[in-house]
């Protein structure tokens, strides 16, 4: 591959899901069109969900699976392009005594 056109990691989205699980060996995050309808696959097939599709402040849809050999894949949909900033500002707000 010519280095012009080599990802970067300027080009490469940061995840939008760390998990911490003390049995995995480690995790991957999967980039989907759809969550819902890749979960509703993935369902279908006999997925082990370990965490429904939610929605996050930070603009993803995402839901993880884990497979046989106790690997974490997360499937994301990026939803909107939203400015750390105002990530759960609400919830800042209510936590600030005063």
């Amino acid at each position: 591959m010519p280095p012009e056109s080599r990802p970067t990691n300027r080009s490469i989205p940061a995840p939008a899901v760390v998990l911490v699980l003390p049995d995995a060996t480690h995790a991957v995050m999967v980039r989907v069109a759809d969550v819902d309808a890749h979960h509703a696959l993935a369902l279908g097939r006999g997925a082990r969900v370990l965490s429904a599709p939610a929605t996050y402040p930070y603009g993803e849809r995402a839901y993880t699976v884990g497979d046989p050999g106790g690997h974490r894949w997360t499937f994301s949909q990026t939803l909107a392009d939203v400015h750390p900033d105002t990530w759960c500002a609400a919830e800042v707000m209510l936590a600030v005594p005063g």
